[in-house]
């Protein structure tokens, strides 16, 4: 390569595998928009139904070099995804890309054999963003909780119904409910068990996606937190603080 215009040098590849894995599986194309800050993904499920907004900081990686103000760049998740599963505990990646170039790059060294393994993925640099607005809405109710406690939720729901109803009842509780011909399922989620923190403005109640909800409770392993918020017949936001400084917001449209 003549002239890298953008390199990355991340010390873990299990953690970043960790951190990309639950994205990679939500679209077929895949927005980078790398600044001088970290790199951000912002896109929208092509039912419109789901938005995901996430930012990976310069900060977390031990090398940040971007010799433009801004570049875009498409990527294929799949692609993207198959190679970030060869990473291992003892690799580190290295991200790079030649503007004009077809591929970005991927590169693991492992830090024991300095073994060098490089792909290269598909890649096509865009002249401009997409412009994705976040919903502007006054929720009502935010309760945060362990990640892993979000998915065995909505994975329970999941063997029943389609939609969830997510409503609070009282100030000191958030019920999920779904149901189907002849079955259903009910979680009563109060402060402590397994909320950690819960206000409630205004009683609310929602209906939800539980395919959206399934898909935005994917990044439990990679999350050391989790706040979710919600109001009446509003967007469901989640926000997860990630590893290594990375952050997720998802906001899930409400089915009326």
């Amino acid at each position: 390569m003549d002239e890298v215009t953008f390199k990355a040098v991340f010390p873990n590849a299990s953690k970043f595998k960790k951190i990309w894995q639950p994205i990679l599986k939500l679209f077929e194309e895949l927005p980078l928009k790398i600044t001088q800050e970290g790199i951000n993904v912002k896109r929208m499920s092509s039912d419109n139904n789901l938005m995901v907004i996430f930012n990976m900081v310069a900060a977390s990686f031990e090398e940040y070099v971007l010799m433009k103000d801004e570049l875009l760049v498409k990527l294929i998740p799949d692609e993207v995804s198959k190679v970030i599963k060869r990473g291992t505990r003892d690799d580190m990646v290295i991200l790079s890309y030649e503007t004009g170039s077809p591929y970005f790059i991927i590169k693991f060294i492992n830090k024991k054999t300095s073994v060098e393994r490089e792909f290269k993925v598909s890649a096509l640099e865009m002249a401009e963003e997409e412009d994705l607005q976040e919903p502007e809405v006054d929720l009502t109710v935010e309760a945060t909780m362990k990640p892993k406690d979000l998915r065995d939720i909505v994975a329970d729901a999941k063997i029943i119904g389609e939609e969830v109803l997510m409503e609070t009842p009282s100030n000191d509780m958030i019920r999920i409910l779904t149901s189907d011909v002849g079955k259903s399922y009910e979680a009563q989620l109060s402060l402590g068990n397994p909320l950690l923190s819960l206000i409630v403005d205004e009683k609310a109640k929602a209906k939800y996606s539980v395919a959206h909800l399934y898909d935005a409770s994917r990044a439990y392993q990679a999350a050391e937190s989790l706040s979710l918020s919600f109001g009446q017949d509003l967007p469901l936001r989640i926000d997860y603080e990630m590893e290594m400084g990375s952050s997720l917001r998802l906001w899930i449209a409400p089915r009326l």
